[in-house]
């Protein structure tokens, strides 16, 4: 059965270390009306939003063209990406 009258807001990084040392912090409430409100307003945010399409496009309102980013620093990614991901957590 499908309840909707809890609502959950809060915020939670999802890497390795927040999951492990620093879950953040989660508010609960159970309420028919506050969960409608909230509901409204995460429609509206995700019409507005930047959204990825199935082939890999985007449909955005706005016409953001994003950043491509150079060589250079995609090989700085990797190697740190390689090198250190054995101690994301810890960072």
């Amino acid at each position: 059965m499908k309840k909707h009258d809890l609502s959950v807001i809060g915020s939670f990084n999802m890497d390795m270390r927040s999951t492990y040392l620093d879950t953040e912090l989660m508010l609960v409430i159970r309420s028919k009306d506050i969960n409608k409100q909230l509901e409204e307003s995460m429609v509206e945010y995700e019409r507005v939003s930047r959204q990825v399409l199935e082939d890999g496009t985007y449909r955005d309102p706005y016409h953001v063209e994003p950043i491509e980013l150079t060589k250079k620093r995609q090989r700085k990614i990797f190697l740190v990406q390689h090198l250190l991901g054995w101690a994301r957590y810890l960072f």
